[in-house]
């Protein structure tokens, strides 16, 4: 809030610390010469406000304060590097950031001072508003978010004490500053300080569920309710607690305002109503539909509808009526926990319209686990009667468990014998689930079944994919994908095996038609992923589009994610060699899993589960240090898994296209951002750059099978980056060891790799290979224990890795060649070690994801100095195996920062969608 001398200050004082304090004469003495600090103004939950002068410009302003508690949990700078979006906003109604600054640990901002008053303060002085006062307040707040939302910006905090009145005008406050604390990472952690993003009174219910994704129709809804409140004289939802009035905001609907003020035109009624609509895809769709909607005698080319009866947007399904509701411990991530909860019950079989609803389910996993492990997070049950998901493990943290929603009540229920689950798959029978994880060292990925209601998982397969034929035959496909698909009955000696064609990646997803006659999944050749159909027997094999994760929907309908994220469904020919006409998109955006397989699934009742999202995140690559970041010019945000750079700084190799098996080896110019390929063949990966500056050797991806298919004993490629020349090969280890990593020793005399054997889990191991002589040593490969991330010590006198061995996972040096002389670096935890060019510091990750630097002096031994804490690495691209990120010679850091997006917890869940896929393909 920002108000003027004489008016009554809408945030009531505090124990805030007032001018002539310590804190303040230490804010004072920061700003002398550019701000003088006259007097308190107010505080409120984020920040204290002040009346000061500008000196420079001989002008009063507001000055706020951000609590300490508060900055210290966001991070001042990357607070003020966000609310600079508010100084390009230029709009007559919008509130200017004039200044921002943080001195002494004190995060401060300055922001013009306004004659006049709040709508808070009006409103405590009225009560209810004049209807043209409130509509014309409203249109010009309106007006100001809709150029917000037009820039990108959304407020998100849109509530009378952040409205001015000035002038005769109303002018919006504080933009931008619940924005820079979503996007900060005090944004995930504010309930460390008690606080949540946005005002209960004025919360959509995506924000009550700690949605940290929101568009313009977030907004929409509170400016709704700050209308409904100058109409009526409160709120719609009020309670004598917090979480009294959350409940309300998630389930109750709203009174109508003719109902408690008939004075107020019935369209003008009907528009606020829909603004408030508990689903975003039911209100308007931009404030400047609303307010067009609140001029009830010009013509808005739009029909204003009630929440209740279903907004129709061309494409999609009528949005629902309400949202579902269940589990305190899901609930609580937002911050808030909700005694009320609303249903969504399974429609009849008869009732054949169309709704949706979004369900909030525990579909995070945890962090720790390897990005290619987690697959799609969730299934329905056949009868559309239940869902299966993924959540955390109630009991032991960091592990996976499945989940039971019946979707006739309004709690999920944890299912006993799942701890470690990934990919569920709800079986035709309704009463058995199949899921996959990980067997004990060197057994692979297996799959079990359970009952829906837990107990003791049976029938453990080695395999990564699996169906079960409605003859009760079962379809498997192998670890790896190397043994092909095998079709057979439990308990049947006999078995019937299926081969990849050459070259072929097999997906970990595979479907089987009702009549048994097809099966469907994805093959991937370079970095194209094609739907393929075939016969059980061999012989017929028909390409019919590109996407992942192909259903069934029924033995001529086929579903599939497109590469443009869509969920297109189209109608088979007879012969299965294609579609009869273009598929069609029915979902807009349906999210991949980190296996790279779609997360929806769609039960025999005609009902669809999915969430929505992009694919895998991508990330910028970024100079940092502790004293802030700089991106690297002229190289865009993609799907970046790794750089290096080369000795000489001057340029680093990439790994672009995919974080976990496949994509391609690209080059930038460090000072100009030039950025080329290196590689188009789809399968090559983790470069590292050879002592000439001038040549990169790169992995050739074992996940995916590329160093089969690339030869029988090729592992890796080495090519110089003028690509002057063809590359060359580099052999593997022996026949049955795939490797997921390869570094060379300074003088370039040794290899070092970390391996894993074929088709089984990953016993990790690390080897090191005598150039000259072709001698390997199993240097780091203790049984049981798993090491990986290995890195020379600039003298080539040591080896780096990360290990297990402890029990979780640590960061070593260990002496080169001899070995034995170990040195365990990190002391809490660490990860993604490597060292600085001069060999004086060890740099890791630490469990918490600051980047920490231990003080090295090398020699016949080795000694540690001092630990160090840098910075937070959290906003930039993280892994468990691998080292993300690389160290130039003058101490910043090459990284690979994180776009913004937003964790997925909600599922959407489309009633009779079946039904509207046949209606729009004809039948």
């Amino acid at each position: 809030m920002t108000t003027s001398p004489g008016s009554k200050p809408a945030l009531e004082p505090t124990s805030a610390p007032a001018p002539g304090t310590d804190a303040t004469k230490r804010l004072e003495l920061a700003l002398a010469g550019r701000y003088r600090i006259e007097r308190e103004l107010g505080t409120g939950g984020m920040a204290t406000v002040y009346l000061a002068h500008d000196e420079r410009h001989d002008r009063g302003v507001a000055l706020k304060v951000l609590k300490p508690d508060l900055a210290a949990v966001i991070g001042a700078e990357r607070f003020l590097n966000e609310i600079k979006t508010t100084a390009n906003l230029q709009h007559p109604h919008i509130l200017p950031l004039h200044d921002s600054g943080e001195a002494n640990g004190t995060v401060w901002y300055v922001m013009p001072l306004v004659e006049g008053e709040s709508l808070r303060d009006r409103l405590q002085r009225e009560t209810q508003l004049p209807i043209d006062d409130a509509l014309t307040i409203t249109r010009e707040v309106a007006s100001a978010l809709d150029y917000a939302h037009r820039h990108g910006v959304i407020h998100r905090d849109i509530k009378p004490e952040n409205i001015l009145l000035h002038d005769g005008r109303a002018v919006v406050a504080d933009f931008g500053i619940a924005l820079a604390m979503s996007r900060t990472e005090g944004g995930a952690r504010l309930t460390e300080t008690g606080m949540s993003l946005g005002t209960p009174h004025y919360m959509s219910p995506e924000q009550a569920l700690g949605e940290r994704s929101v568009d313009a129709r977030t907004d929409v809804y509170a400016l709704a309710v700050v209308l409904y409140e100058m109409l009526v004289g409160e709120p719609p939802f009020t309670g004598a607690t917090v979480q009294a009035i959350v409940a309300k905001v998630l389930s109750a609907p709203a009174p109508a305002i003719s109902a408690l003020r008939p004075s107020v035109p019935a369209p003008v009624d009907a528009a606020v109503m829909r603004a408030l609509a508990k689903v975003p895809a039911d209100r308007w769709r931009s404030a400047a539909e609303f307010a067009a909607a609140l001029r009830p005698t010009e013509a808005t080319g739009q029909q204003t509808t009630a929440p209740n009866v279903p907004v129709a947007t061309q494409g999609h399904a009528p949005a629902a009526r309400g949202l579902g509701r269940f589990a305190p411990w899901i609930i609580a991530a937002a911050a808030v926990i909700v005694a009320t909860v609303l249903a969504v019950r399974p429609g009849p079989s008869s009732d054949a319209r169309v709704t949706a609803a979004v369900l909030p389910l525990a579909l995070r996993t945890p962090t720790d686990l390897p990005l290619n492990e987690v697959g799609p997070l969730i299934s329905i049950a056949p009868d559309g009667s239940f869902l299966v998901f993924v959540g955390p493990d109630p009991e032991v943290a960091g592990m996976t468990a499945l989940w039971r929603r019946s979707l006739d009540r309004l709690d999920a229920t944890a299912i006993p014998g799942t701890r470690g689950a990934q990919r569920p798959r709800v079986m035709p029978d309704g009463k058995t689930v199949q899921f996959f994880k990980r067997m004990a060292e060197g057994q692979g990925n297996a799959r079990f079944e359970i009952a829906v209601g837990g107990g003791v998982p049976t029938s453990a397969v080695v395999a990564v994919a699996i169906a079960r034929l409605r003859d009760g035959r079962v379809l498997t496909l192998a670890d790896s994908g190397l043994n092909g698909f095998r079709i057979e009955k439990p308990g049947d000696a006999g078995r019937q095996t299926l081969r990849p064609g050459a070259g072929e990646i097999l997906a970990r997803y595979i479907d089987v038609s009702r009549d048994g006659r097809w099966i469907t999944r994805a093959r991937r050749t370079g970095q194209t992923d094609s739907i393929i159909l075939r016969t059980p027997e061999p012989g017929t094999l028909h390409a019919v589009a590109a996407g992942v994760s192909p259903t069934f929907l029924e033995d001529d309908l086929l579903a599939f994610r497109a590469p443009d994220g869509t969920l297109q469904v189209g109608r088979l020919r007879a012969d299965r060699s294609g579609f009869v006409g273009p598929p069609v998109a029915m979902v807009p955006n349906v999210s991949l899993a980190g296996d790279g397989n779609a997360v929806y699934s769609v039960g025999d009742d005609g009902t669809l589960v999915y969430t929505a999202g992009g694919a895998v995140a991508q990330s910028r690559l970024t100079w940092v240090t502790a004293a802030g970041e700089r991106p690297v010019p002229n190289v865009d945000s993609r799907v970046f898994g790794g750089v290096m750079l080369a000795p000489d700084g001057r340029r680093a190799a990439l790994s672009v296209g995919a974080l976990a098996g496949g994509g391609d080896v690209w080059v930038a110019e460090l000072e100009t951002g030039t950025f080329n390929p290196l590689t188009s063949d789809g399968v090559s990966s983790r470069p590292f750059w050879l002592r000439d500056n001038r040549t990169v050797t790169y992995l050739l991806v074992s996940s995916l099978t590329a160093q089969q298919t690339a030869g029988a004993s090729a592992i890796a490629s080495r090519r110089a980056i003028d690509t002057s020349a063809p590359a060359d090969s580099i052999p593997g280890p022996w026949p049955d060891a795939l490797v997921d990593e390869l570094v060379w020793s300074p003088d370039e005399r040794y290899l070092a790799m970390r391996t894993r054997p074929r088709g089984g889990a990953p016993s990790r191991d690390i080897v090191v290979r005598r150039v000259d002589s072709d001698s390997l040593v199993r240097f780091a490969a203790e049984p049981g224990v798993q090491e990986r991330g290995p890195r020379f010590s600039p003298d080539g006198k040591w080896l780096l890795y990360v290990s297990n061995r402890s029990g979780r996972d640590e960061v070593y040096a260990e002496s080169f060649p001899s070995g034995g002389n170990r040195v365990q670096i990190s002391l809490d935890g660490g990860r993604e070690g490597t060292w600085a060019r001069d060999g004086s510091r060890v740099f890791y990750r630490a469990p918490d994801g600051w980047m920490t630097a231990a003080r090295i002096t090398l020699g016949t031994t080795l000694t540690i100095g001092a630990r160090e804490r840098l910075f937070d690495a959290s906003p930039y691209l993280a892994n468990q195996f691998i080292v993300m990120y690389d160290v130039a010679a003058d101490g910043r850091f090459l990284m690979l920062k994180l776009d913004p997006q937003p964790a997925r917890t909600d599922v959407i869940l489309v009633r009779n969608w079946v039904q509207q896929v046949k209606a729009r393909l004809g039948r």
